[in-house]
């Protein structure tokens, strides 16, 4: 009996160990092949011979937006504040939508930075904000107001 438990144990341990390696290898694989998506995608858009510049709420390859969308593709909403995620990011509960689907995060634009910080929002204050989706699908909020 005192030989078969190690060796029970040592295959246990062999399972173990091989079954994880597979998984840790599978993995590696779909990040590679994500990461030479990236890397051609990447090369396509520094050809020199079809360089655009960005649009309106488009993001520049050095990351940074432009200045902001036109006008009418501004989304008005109201909902509740849920808080300052960091000094760029918010979390609004949209009014009017399922519960599980409410709790959005929004950017704030260089624009209103400041004056959000000078709003001094609760959680649960209910807010009027204008919005605009980017090119990265990221809502980003050009005009809010503190609703009574």
């Amino acid at each position: 009996m005192k030989k078969i438990s190690p060796i029970v144990f040592l295959i246990l341990l062999m399972n173990l160990l091989s079954g994880c390696g597979l998984l840790s290898y599978s993995d590696n694989e779909e990040v590679l092949g994500e990461e030479e998506g990236r890397n051609t995608e990447v090369q396509l858009t520094q050809d020199p011979d079809n360089q655009t510049l960005p649009g309106p709420g488009e993001t520049t390859s050095d990351g940074t937006e432009s200045e902001s969308a036109p006008e009418d593709t501004y989304k008005t909403d109201t909902g509740f504040f849920q808080g300052q995620i960091d000094n760029n990011f918010i979390e609004i509960a949209i009014s009017g939508v399922p519960e599980e689907k409410a709790i959005r995060v929004f950017i704030l634009s260089d624009d209103i930075r400041e004056e959000f910080g000078g709003m001094e929002l609760s959680i649960g204050d209910a807010v009027k904000f204008q919005y605009y989706s980017n090119e990265s699908e990221q809502n980003v909020i050009v005009k809010i107001e503190k609703l009574n």
